[in-house]
């Protein structure tokens, strides 16, 4: 797989607090619609122990989220014709799966 990390941070940003490591990677040609986005999360850089994520998607447009629920708790987002002009946002949290 080859991806183009320039061009990616053009597109990308991760923001916010967390406690824990997120990658994300862009697949496809961007800016283009079917380009696909995948998030992936791990106890700290070193990546050597993945953790389990929620994940809400949101599309921008107006400065208003709308949520995308059909994505929800989905690890990779697909773009659709829908996308182009706004800003899709990801809300990520860690899972709590010690009981």
């Amino acid at each position: 797989m080859s991806i183009d990390l320039q061009n990616q941070t053009r597109y990308m940003s991760l923001t916010g607090d967390h406690t824990f490591y997120i990658e994300a990677a862009i697949k496809g040609g961007l800016p283009y619609q079917n380009s696909t986005v995948v998030v992936y999360a791990f106890e700290n850089v070193d990546k050597a122990i993945p953790i389990q994520i929620r994940i809400k998607w949101f599309r921008v447009v107006g400065g208003r989220n709308y949520e995308i629920s059909e994505c929800e708790d989905n690890n990779t987002f697909i773009f659709s014709a829908a996308d182009i002009g706004s800003t899709v946002r990801a809300a990520i949290k860690a899972k709590d799966i010690r009981g």
